[in-house]
């Protein structure tokens, strides 16, 4: 059964503050904790598109694929971060480095915002949700 829309608002909650506090512990962190830390996220983010994928399959209606949809447009636009990012940690050049720095931290804005949007489309939708469901109930 799919979780109340309140408990995975929480969960979204919940999940942002650790990505918050995460941040400020990896820049107190070594290179070889940040790698650690950066494996995990990857894994955290395979188990969740795995889950998402499962619920999107078992869906029958235009919302599930709708869904599919996004999660294929943001796991590719994911995917396209992490070689981007992936690609400039070999750079050695002290000026290339700092290039990388700047690009990784605008990514990592981009991702930010995506993220606020997609809070406000899922907040969007869970009051579609529930004027439906008043207007079904009404009836």
């Amino acid at each position: 059964m799919v979780k109340p829309v309140s408990e995975q608002l929480a969960d979204l909650s919940v999940r942002a503050k650790k990505a918050e506090d995460a941040v400020a512990a990896a820049k107190k962190e070594g290179a070889a904790k940040l790698q650690e830390r950066e494996d995990q996220i990857k894994a955290d983010a395979a188990r969740r598109k795995a889950s998402a994928q499962q619920r999107a399959a078992g869906a029958k209606d235009s919302v599930g694929a709708a869904w599919t949809g996004m999660t294929a447009r943001v796991q590719s636009d994911v995917d396209s971060l992490r070689a981007e990012i992936d690609y400039k940690k070999y750079q050695h050049d002290r000026e290339k480095a700092a290039k990388a720095a700047d690009d990784a931290e605008e990514n990592a804005v981009r991702a930010i915002d995506f993220a606020l949007d997609s809070i406000d489309y899922a907040e969007s939708a869970v009051l579609d949700a529930v004027l439906a469901r008043a207007t079904a109930d009404a009836m």
